[in-house]
């Protein structure tokens, strides 16, 4: 097994949401690599993502560091 195989970490996000914003500052100031999924809240497709069977609340931000 490869120790130096990093996943890009997926950031799931609302542009709107303040909180979604601290996370994006955050990885940003520690050089951190993510793909960024923009998502609406009041969007009713948000729970149907396999990512949000990870996030009990259904909410963004979520942050997932494998692939879902």
């Amino acid at each position: 097994m490869n120790s130096n195989k990093h996943s890009i970490m997926t950031l799931y996000t609302d542009a709107s949401d303040l909180y979604s914003h601290k996370v994006r500052i955050v990885l940003a100031e520690k050089g951190v690599t993510y793909n960024l999924v923009d998502i609406h809240s009041s969007d009713v497709t948000m729970k149907s993502l396999s990512a949000f069977y990870n996030n009990p609340y259904s909410t963004v931000p979520t942050l997932l560091d494998r692939d879902v």
